[in-house]
């Protein structure tokens, strides 16, 4: 399954109101593909009859929440996300293409392509995330998302929904600290190794700044990087002495 859901905050919210926890597409689809993946035939006889209650759930949720003025929860995409999941892993491909393509504008529509773009300024339609966790809880799924895309348009040929050029989102951080709710150090940075006189040394560039880079700036594979770094990474440099016993122009007088 692809872990975009926080282990224990989905469980505590199974326990709340489909209003308040885990709304009823979700809960069906993730029982369908646990019931899917079961040793125990009784268990998995009920697979297609969880499916069949989360995408008429889904079909329902969608139609009197999708026009709503009232900002979305990112619970909608997850279960988008999973009956895609469900759909090609059964060789439902027509459905699947169809779910995929909604996953891929819906994410869209939530902004979680430009999720950790700077001083982005355009309408949200999410709730108020309440901590990181939530964002990088969004940042997964938008990345499940993205992969979803990117597979059925490699298995048909056809193509893609989502352009990766527009794409300002962070890669998702470790899984395990994640699941632990520790926030991991330098989240926002991705350590390289850059060429600087012959030589490499480690730097931590921001993310933001990898991404918005000139294209001449970019490593493709073919081309070598620039040799320039990122304005938060080039170190100031100190004008330096003349040596002495050396001609210094500036001790004229």
């Amino acid at each position: 399954m692809l872990p975009f859901l926080h282990r224990a905050r989905f469980m505590a919210a199974l326990h709340l109101p489909t209003t308040l926890g885990v709304p009823a597409p979700l809960r069906y689809i993730v029982w369908a593909l646990g019931a899917a993946s079961s040793d125990d035939l009784n268990l998995r006889a009920y697979k297609e009859v969880l499916y069949t209650r989360a995408r008429r759930s889904l079909n329902d949720l969608l139609e009197t929440t999708l026009d709503s003025l009232k900002p979305h929860r990112i619970s909608t995409l997850q279960a988008i996300i999973l009956v895609t999941m469900y759909e090609f892993i059964h060789a439902n491909f027509g459905q699947a293409w169809m779910n995929c393509g909604r996953a891929g504008r819906m994410g869209v529509y939530f902004n979680l392509m430009r999720l950790d773009e700077p001083h982005l300024v355009c309408k949200q339609t999410l709730v108020e995330e309440r901590d990181w966790i939530d964002h990088e809880e969004r940042r997964r799924t938008f990345w499940a998302a993205f992969m979803l895309d990117r597979f059925a348009s490699l298995g048909t040929g056809w193509a893609a929904t989502l352009n990766e050029e527009d794409i300002t989102t962070f890669l998702p951080g470790p899984e395990e600290e994640y699941q632990a709710g520790v926030l991991p150090p330098c989240s926002n940075a991705l350590t390289i190794d850059w060429p600087s006189r012959g030589k490499y040394r480690r730097v931590s560039v921001p993310i933001v700044e990898i991404i918005h880079a000139p294209q001449k700036d970019r490593y493709d594979g073919r081309n070598r990087p620039s040799r320039s770094l990122p304005r938060s990474c080039q170190r100031s440099r100190k004008p330096t002495k003349p040596r002495k016993g050396l001609y210094d122009p500036s001790s004229r007088t």
